[in-house]
């Protein structure tokens, strides 16, 4: 989820797209229209983009950045993960080294895309202006704007899933509990959650964070700038069986166990058009 656009995959490898067609990411727009790329193993949404990763290691995107430099990612190869942040891409290579690209002229304005010596990596995390990225130990490395204690991730240990939102970093250790980088989160509750299996940061939404529990059931706290809390807790509780979430400026879409696609919050931009959707 982007902003104001959800993008999807089908378990056969094809995009699918709904939202405001002015960004530029999504279906209608001649050749960045995502609906036509194939044989992908993994799609990701940035602020305002859109990467997919094919079979055969190579990457494709589309922005609505006049000045992006997003055409990059054309050189890349044996990538096996990727991660869109607020203007800059990350990619994991097999070698479990990193590679990194700014999509405008502020793309590296923090030293986020530094990142060439980075060494065994096996997940990554573009935030808003800074990189994280997940050691096979266990351990967690960050670079990039550091304003808000988003790049302290130093001392964790036991992580196995990491996550950059706008202004923080998340970890998910390996007993089911989190740990938050940030001097600022405004949330404290976090610190209670258990047995958590997957986490995800929001875009826009500054310190918004999302759990999901190994009862397919879904917890959230933070910042709800663009969202109505209690509103959208109503409708994330009656949530079973997922599997995968992620979070936009203001709407939250998650996967189920059966391949549905289900969405809460604002729906405006029709970023929440997504009846009918199944991902087997």
């Amino acid at each position: 989820a982007g902003n104001s656009f959800t993008v999807g995959m089908t378990s056969g490898g094809q995009a699918k797209a709904t939202g405001n067609s002015s960004t530029r990411t999504v279906s209608g727009v001649g050749p960045s229209d995502v609906s036509s790329w194939s044989d992908l193993v993994a799609i990701e949404a940035g602020s305002s983009f859109v990467l997919g990763l094919r079979k055969n290691g190579t990457v494709v995107g589309s922005s609505h950045y006049y000045d992006s430099q997003l055409h990059q990612i054309s050189d890349w190869n044996n990538i096996i993960a990727v991660s869109g942040g607020g203007l800059h891409v990350l990619g994991l290579k097999a070698d479990n080294t990193v590679v990194a690209v700014p999509i405008s002229e502020y793309g590296n304005s923090d030293g986020q895309c530094e990142v060439s010596n980075w060494t065994g990596i096996i997940d990554i995390s573009a935030g808003g202006d800074h990189s994280v990225g997940l050691k096979s130990d266990g351990t967690v490395i960050a670079v990039g704007d550091n304003h808000y204690g988003q790049c302290e991730t130093n001392a964790w240990t036991d992580i196995i899933n990491i996550t950059a939102g706008d202004f923080y970093t998340a970890g998910l250790k390996a007993d089911g509990t989190v740990v938050v980088a940030c001097n600022s989160f405004g949330s404290e509750e976090y610190k209670s959650w258990t047995n958590i299996v997957d986490i995800s940061a929001t875009y826009g939404n500054a310190y918004m964070l999302i759990g999901i529990k190994d009862d397919g059931t879904v917890v959230h706290c933070g910042s709800y700038r663009y969202y109505n809390e209690s509103d959208l807790k109503k409708q994330t509780n009656a949530w079973r069986d997922v599997v995968a979430v992620t979070g936009g400026y203001n709407h939250m879409v998650a996967l189920r166990s059966d391949g549905k696609v289900m969405g809460a919050g604002e729906s405006s931009m029709f970023d929440l058009e997504l009846d009918g959707w199944n991902l087997n």
